[in-house]
């Protein structure tokens, strides 16, 4: 099943206290996979031009938005009206801009400047008072993230251990995922609800969990409910289709991927340009693909579905394989009841 979608990663800065509800307009569509809502959003959100810590933070967000939806050069539009309009030295500029450049970099090639994450990794390691500037946060949240990706997790431990801050909590939650650690992945995420428990990212985490673990009995209506307090999420719905999956409800998981792609209007070549290289959406027609074999593999729709994701920028997850397994629904059914027991295992020597 597809959940590779990029995670959004929040900013509360609460080591000081400080809260930036400012922002919290922008935050919960982004962390939902809402990226065009947050983008448009962004315009509402008026900063003080004496505020530079948030500013920068808006402008983070901005660019992740459109990086999340492959607009590469908007990101880097967004960033050149920054550095043009922000009331900053010159030093603190170059510094923004430098990081974000880096950033935009990384996720559109993968590729970064190696003696870049040594040296500023140095210096939060050493020096308490940097880390916990709030200036720094957007630097030690990309740092974080390019140690994710490089599956860096005993780094990412070390340099934030000691954070109390949902973003980089998030990512600390998903790099215990990647460790296969849900005993650790619990009680992250009963740290961030302590923090922010109402908040879209706290709870799309929650979601999260409860689907790595195989509790899929009463994900559908907790998906629900987090849904009737935000909006509706491609990342969410696509958390539904993966459960109803697990759950046997093939057929009833395929009409509402169908309902998504006919919303999305995923047939429409401007459409998909207009998605392309979006994975929560490349996610929901994967998955879809998967189930319309897990059916049928002679169905008619597999063809056109397979097109469109290609179109938008995915592959289909048989091209690889010598022969495609059409006993998922045993082969997901087990991976549950695997990661259940283990789990069960982990929090009894928690508790």
């Amino acid at each position: 099943v597809s959940t590779q979608s990029t995670w959004g990663l929040i900013i509360k800065r609460d080591i000081e206290m400080v809260d930036y509800d400012e922002l919290a307009i922008i935050k919960n569509p982004f962390f939902l996979g809402s990226y065009e809502k947050a983008i448009k959003e962004c315009e509402n959100v008026v900063i003080e031009d004496t505020d530079l810590a948030t500013l920068e933070l808006k402008t983070f967000y901005l660019i992740r938005a459109y990086l999340s939806l492959a607009h590469w050069d908007k990101a880097q539009s967004v960033l050149a009206k920054h550095l043009v309009e922000v009331k900053s030295t010159e030093a603190e500029k170059d510094k923004f801009g430098k990081l974000m450049k880096i950033f935009i970099e990384y996720i559109k090639s993968g590729t970064f400047e190696e003696d870049f994450l040594t040296e500023e990794y140095e210096k939060f390691e050493k020096d308490n008072a940097y880390k916990n500037d709030k200036r720094n946060l957007p630097e030690l949240i990309v740092i974080s993230y390019i140690l994710y990706n490089l599956e860096n997790y005993e780094n990412i431990f070390h340099l934030v251990s000691d954070i109390k801050d949902l973003d980089i909590m998030a990512i600390k939650f998903l790099s215990y995922w990647q460790m296969k650690r849900y005993d650790y992945m619990q009680k992250c995420l009963e740290e961030m609800k302590k923090l922010a428990e109402d908040h879209a990212l706290t709870q799309t985490l929650g979601c999260f969990l409860m689907l790595c673990t195989g509790n899929v009995k009463d994900l559908v209506t907790v998906i629900n409910e987090v849904m009737q307090k935000f909006d509706k999420s491609t990342k969410l719905i696509n958390f539904i289709g993966i459960a109803m999956m697990a759950k046997g409800q093939v057929e009833k998981t395929i009409k509402m991927y169908e309902k998504v792609i006919q919303d999305l209007d995923l047939k429409n070549e401007e459409k998909q340009k207009k998605y392309f290289g979006n994975n929560d959406i490349i996610d929901i027609v994967t998955n879809y693909v998967i189930a319309i074999r897990w059916v049928e593999d002679e169905s008619p729709a597999l063809i056109p579905s397979i097109k469109i994701l290609e179109a938008l920028g995915g592959e289909d997850p048989a091209k690889n394989s010598e022969e495609f397994d059409k006993t998922f629904a045993l082969a997901c059914q087990k991976v549950f009841e695997e990661s259940k027991a283990q789990t069960t295992q982990q929090l009894s020597l928690i508790h």
